[in-house]
């Protein structure tokens, strides 16, 4: 539960870290040794040491609101235009304002200084822009800083985030394997009855997931969550163990994995995979994958057609799921594990 204070690298011990925040991705990492660990990431479980390399307004967080908050005074061209030709009008104004003085009063040289529509240029080219982006955001799309709607018409690249843009943020149960002496919906239903308690994506998937197969989940007792890992829990008088390989391992000490699951895992590297195991023997195991937005095909046909010559993924996943979503999408190139400052 405690928050990365620093930037650095894990010298010591093991750690489950959410890393949401900076990255979107819903799904904690493990961290190891050598690995690199960010401030406002969170530690899930585990304890670790870390080697601080950055700090305070050094540490990636910090540069990243930096960045976020110089659009703040960014201007249009048309704007800095409008201030400019207003600048250049200054002098001029104030010589005729002067000249007038003679021929036609102190009240006269002053009007003629006010009617001059300068300040009326500076705000009106604001107010535009700003109508515009308001526009825009009662059609669902927000724009971070004016530059972009004059700039829309030059634009030939489009880069889209993954999770939570093109993928919904929680996950789908994509395949139920079974591997040893139970079938798909006894799997599927210890497992939700495990997870039903636990506010995590996976599990609310999961529990989806049985739920749109109508079973009744069981009663649950001795339950033990053991935090990102897994939940051990009785059913019906066995021993579930729901969770990550290392947890399932560990708890029912077997030196390796069922053969289809290790196929299954290398066929679709870079999904979820939970395990459960039933009175200390793996039965099998649940796959998980995001799922793609409904109206997200169609707006990337659209844009094609449009005449876009570059549309790409940017995401803090790993390579081959974002490759494979590449894919499904004809996306053009796929840039994955990228952090928030690169």
């Amino acid at each position: 539960g405690e928050v990365v204070p620093v930037d650095g690298i894990i010298s010591t011990g093991m750690a489950l870290i959410d890393q949401q925040a900076l990255t979107g991705e819903a799904n904690p990492l493990e961290k190891h040794p050598g690995d690199k660990a960010m401030a406002a990431t969170i530690v899930l479980s585990g304890r670790i040491g870390i080697v601080a390399k950055y700090s305070g307004e050094d540490s990636s967080v910090n540069q990243l609101n930096k960045l976020l908050h110089q659009t703040e005074d960014y201007k249009t061209q048309l704007q800095l235009k409008g201030e400019a030709w207003s600048n250049r009008m200054v002098y001029p104004v104030l010589a005729v304002s002067a000249l007038t003085i003679p021929f036609a009063g102190t009240a006269s040289a002053v009007a003629l200084l006010f009617s001059v529509p300068m300040n009326t240029v500076r705000s009106k080219l604001s107010m535009q822009t700003l109508v515009h982006m308001r526009r825009t955001n009662e059609q669902g799309a927000f724009i971070k800083d004016g530059r972009v709607l004059e700039e829309l018409l030059r634009i030939d690249t489009i880069l889209f985030d993954k999770t939570g843009t093109l993928t919904q943020t929680r996950p789908d149960v994509a395949a139920i394997i079974p591997c040893a002496d139970y079938d798909e919906d006894t799997l599927l239903l210890y497992a939700a009855a495990a997870e039903q308690r636990l506010d995590h994506p996976i599990a609310q998937a999961i529990v989806d997931k049985a739920r749109q197969q109508q079973l009744d989940l069981p009663p649950v007792t001795q339950s033990k969550y053991d935090l990102g890992l897994g939940v051990a829990v009785t059913i019906d008088g066995h021993k579930v163990l729901v969770g990550s390989q290392r947890f399932i391992q560990q708890q029912t000490e077997a030196p390796s994995l069922p053969e289809i699951i290790q196929t299954a895992m290398k066929k679709a590297a870079g999904h979820s995979f939970v395990l459960i195991a039933i009175d200390n023997k793996i039965q099998g195991v649940l796959e998980l994958y995001p799922h793609l937005r409904p109206e997200v095909p169609a707006l990337i046909k659209s844009l094609k057609k449009r005449g876009f010559k570059q549309l790409s993924i940017v995401s803090g996943d790993q390579q081959t799921p974002t490759q494979r979503l590449a894919d499904t999408l004809k996306m053009d190139s796929v840039y994955a594990e990228v952090q928030p400052q690169d």
